[in-house]
C-alpha cells in the first residue's frame, strides 16, 4: 500500500493520514518519526502499521487474494471508532502485507475529517486555503461552477465597488483572484488593469509629469529614485482614485491580486462593518491587511468603546484598503504624481504616521482619518523567498531612467 498524502495547513500538524503504529488501545501512535515522514524532513519510503483515505493496492501480490477483515485479531478494549480502519489493517499485516507510506513526491493534500472540527465553518477553513493556494501556485485549479453562486456578502454591501488591481500578464493571479471574488461573495466588483512598470517610458510619465519626491530615499539601500515597478504601483492606485472620483462612488475596497482573505474572514469582517456604522462616516482609509513597523517605535493605538478597529501606525502593504468619498478626494488633493512615492509611504504620511519630518512636511494638511481592522483580515499570499513569488516593484532601472 502507498500513502501520498501530505499536509498543508497548521491547523493539521497533528492529523496523519497514515500511523507509524498501533497502540494496544487500537488508537494512534506518533513519534518523531511520524513527524519527520509528514513533514517531509525525511524521503523515502517507510514501513507502517496503516494507511487510509488514499492509497493503492498492488493486485498482482499474492497477499491481494488474503486481505480481509479478521475481527479475531482484536482484543475488546481495541473496539472504537477506528475499528474497521485497525480491524482491515491488522488482517493485511497478519496476512503478510507490507503496508508502507512513501513522500518522495509530492501527489496532494489531505484534511482532516469533519469530527475533528467545531463545526461547519471550521470544517471549511482548511479546504478553502488549499483551494485558493491551488489556484496561485499552479495551473490544476479548482473553478467556482457556474451554476453556484453567492448570496452577495456584507463586503459588497458596504462598497460601491471593489476594484482588483492586476497586470495583464499575471494571468494565474487573476484565477486566484476570480476565486477570491466567489468566496467573498463578492458582486460590484471589477478588475482593473495594472500599469506594468516595465512598460513605462519616459514620454509618458513626463506626460503625467512624474517625479520623485525631493528628499526622498530607500531605507534599506538609500537609493534616490522610484524603480519601474513601484511607479506602476502608485500608478494603478492612482488611476483607481481618480476613477472613483468621477464615478462618485461613496466608498470602494481596493485588493492586490496576491490578496488572501483569513478563512473566516466574512464572518469577522461583519463585526468591522458593524463598528465602521457607529463611526457615522467620520472615516477616510481603512486597512484590511497591512504590516505594522516596529510597534515599539510607533505603537497602534486602541479606539475607546470598539474591540475590532484600531488607529493603525505607521504600516507597509496595499494589499487590501477601502477608501470614503471623503478619503479620496484627500489622497488626491496633494497632487502626488509631482512627489511620488512609494503608495504605501503615501499614506502613512497622509495620516501623519511617517518618522521622517522633511518628506511629511511636503504634504499638509495630514489630516487622512485612518483605520484597521484587528485582527487582520488579509495578507499577501505569497512573500519573499516562498515558491513561485514574483515582484513587480522590485526591478531596477538603468541611471538614465531614475526620476
Amino acid at each position: 500500500m502507498l500513502n501520498v498524502g501530505n499536509r498543508e495547513n497548521e491547523e493539521q500538524l497533528d492529523y496523519y493520514n497514515f500511523w507509524e503504529d498501533i497502540s494496544d488501545e487500537g488508537g494512534q501512535v506518533i513519534t518523531e518519526t511520524s513527524t519527520g515522514i509528514s513533514e517531509r524532513s525525511v524521503k523515502g519510503c517507510f514501513r507502517v502499521s496503516l494507511v487510509h483515505s488514499f492509497f493503492m493496492v498492488d493486485v498482482r501480490s499474492p497477499v491481494y487474494n488474503s486481505l480481509s477483515f479478521n475481527h479475531t485479531l482484536f482484543k475488546r478494549q481495541e473496539v472504537n471508532k477506528n475499528f474497521n480502519l485497525v480491524g482491515f489493517s491488522k488482517s493485511a499485516l497478519s496476512n503478510g502485507a507490507n503496508i508502507k507510506v512513501c513522500n518522495n513526491k509530492k501527489y496532494g493534500e489531505i484534511y482532516p475529517p469533519a469530527d475533528w472540527f467545531e463545526n461547519g465553518d471550521e470544517e471549511r477553513k482548511p479546504y478553502l486555503q488549499y483551494k485558493l493556494r491551488k489556484s496561485i501556485w499552479s495551473s490544476a485549479t479548482i473553478l467556482p461552477s457556474e451554476h453556484v453562486t453567492r448570496k452577495p456578502s456584507q463586503i459588497s454591501k458596504d462598497f460601491d465597488m471593489v476594484y482588483i488591481i492586476n497586470l495583464k500578464k499575471r494571468a494565474q493571479r487573476r484565477v486566484f483572484m476570480e476565486h477570491i471574488v466567489y468566496e467573498l461573495g463578492l458582486q460590484n466588483y471589477q478588475f482593473f488593469d495594472a500599469v506594468d512598470g516595465k512598460q513605462l517610458n519616459d514620454s509618458y510619465l513626463a506626460h503625467l509629469q512624474v517625479s520623485t519626491l525631493p528628499g526622498y530615499k530607500e531605507p534599506y539601500d538609500d537609493r534616490t529614485y522610484l524603480t519601474r515597478g513601484e511607479i506602476g504601483c502608485f500608478l494603478s492606485h492612482y488611476f483607481i482614485w481618480e476613477e472613483a472620483r468621477e464615478k462618485g462612488y461613496k466608498s470602494i475596497l481596493i485588493l492586490e491580486d496576491d490578496a488572501e482573505p483569513v478563512p473566516d474572514m466574512l464572518s469577522q469582517y461583519k463585526l468591522v462593518s458593524a463598528e465602521m456604522k457607529s463611526l457615522n462616516g467620520n472615516w477616510d482609509l481603512l486597512y484590511l491587511g497591512r504590516s505594522p513597523v516596529d510597534e515599539t517605535v510607533l505603537k497602534t493605538s486602541d479606539i475607546e468603546g470598539l474591540e475590532h478597529l484600531v488607529s493603525p501606525g505607521y504600516s507597509y502593504w496595499t494589499v487590501a484598503y477601502a477608501l470614503s468619498d471623503r478619503g479620496i478626494n484627500k489622497v488626491l488633493s496633494h497632487k502626488p504624481l509631482s512627489k511620488m512615492l512609494p503608495s504605501d509611504i503615501y499614506l502613512n504620511i497622509l495620516y501623519d504616521m511617517h518618522a521622517n519630518e522633511e518628506w511629511k512636511n511636503q504634504f499638509s494638511p495630514r489630516n487622512l482619518v485612518a483605520l484597521s481592522a484587528s485582527p487582520r483580515l488579509i495578507f499577501p499570499a505569497l512573500f519573499p523567498g516562498d515558491d513561485n513569488f514574483v515582484s513587480d516593484t522590485s526591478f531596477e532601472v538603468s541611471e538614465h531612467d531614475e526620476l
